[in-house]
């Protein structure tokens, strides 16, 4: 099992993940983590963008 947090401010994102290979699980997680992160990138570019 593979966990991961990353904290940023006002944003804290977790993903967590379980398989039998341990390289396939780190993966799994990164893949999620990677996946949250472009979305609140998105969202926070598109308020900005829709504010002027």
């Amino acid at each position: 099992m593979a966990e991961a947090t990353v904290k940023q401010k006002g944003l804290t994102t977790r993903a967590k993940d379980e398989t039998r290979d341990l390289y396939l699980t780190v993966d799994n997680v990164l893949g999620k983590v990677e996946k949250q992160l472009g979305k609140h990138k998105s969202r926070t570019k598109n308020l900005l963008t829709n504010k002027t």
